[in-house]
């Protein structure tokens, strides 16, 4: 039997081999992209990685975002998915998707305490 666990670190490993996710640090988000870096690092820290039930609420309310645009109340689920979704965002541009408008609004309401405007904006962008 496959142990999903020892599955899913290898594949991290070999991402990490292949140098992401910095590799996805491209111009014009490079910065933007080296504070995300920083922030998952830091997020990674304090979420309950060996709580599968946690784990599969931040599943669904990553699918919640991008299908519905609809943010969890919890403060470290809801921080988890704007991370996960910027993190997709910078994936998108490094395939060569314009993710100008989208990456602009992350950028925001990762370093404006989330104002209200911006993550409404997010929010509109992300149900599309």
């Amino acid at each position: 039997t496959l142990d999903r666990s020892s599955a899913a670190s290898d594949v991290y490993k070999r991402q990490h081999l292949l140098g992401f996710p910095e590799r996805l640090a491209k111009a014009p988000y490079t910065r933007q992209a080296k504070r995300l870096f920083k922030r998952a690092a830091e997020l990674r820290e304090r979420i309950p990685r060996d709580d599968k039930r946690w784990m599969r609420s931040l599943q669904d309310a990553f699918e919640n975002w991008l299908s519905y645009g609809e943010l969890p109340e919890d403060e470290l689920v809801r921080e988890s998915v704007l991370v996960e979704g910027e993190m997709d965002a910078l994936m998108r541009h490094f395939a060569g998707e314009d993710v100008s408008e989208v990456m602009a609004d992350y950028d925001r309401v990762a370093t404006t305490e989330q104002s209200d405007e911006s993550l409404a904006e997010l929010i509109r962008v992300a149900g599309r």
